[in-house]
């Protein structure tokens, strides 16, 4: 008797990597799946194609195949034209977005969703070795923290 294989989920995706003409600006988009151990068990790249943000490069549609078990991290980087990188990543668990980040000036920052999907986030950024001087998983949290606490908005 076989055993029923887990949940398998597709997430189509836009992948980039393009650059400006003159090559002072770029423009990356990739998608990771990562299992609930932190590991990442498959990197997508874009295929070939026209890209949409930067004229030289390429990009496309790619489908992302994954278990019930894993998510889908997708990590939007830009560079501008000083070299300081900025971007964004997402979380997809069972086909919804349930984490957002920011990257900027080195900090990664959460910007929606539950914190404890910040794992796989900072999971990626230790696999492409990106530098991270701060983290802060907890940033949009903020207010409602300090209503639970029952502070006020700091008028007297």
């Amino acid at each position: 008797m076989m055993k029923k294989s887990r949940a398998e989920f597709v997430l189509p995706v836009w992948l980039e990597r393009s650059k400006s003409k003159s090559g002072k600006h770029a423009f990356l988009r990739l998608a990771f799946v990562v299992d609930h151990s932190g590991r990442v068990v498959a990197e997508y790249q874009p295929p070939e194609g026209k890209p949409e943000v930067y004229s030289r490069g390429r990009g496309g549609e790619v489908s992302v195949p994954y278990k019930g078990e894993e998510v889908v991290v997708v990590l939007e980087l830009k560079k501008n034209a000083r070299d300081r990188v900025s971007g964004s990543a997402e979380v997809y668990d069972r086909g919804k977005l349930v984490y957002k980040a920011s990257y900027r000036k080195l900090k990664l920052r959460s910007s929606y969703g539950d914190p404890a999907y910040h794992y796989f986030v900072s999971s990626v950024f230790k696999y492409l070795n990106l530098p991270v001087k701060r983290e802060n998983p907890f940033a949009h949290l903020g207010g409602s923290r300090r209503r639970d606490e029952g502070h006020t908005s700091g008028l007297r």
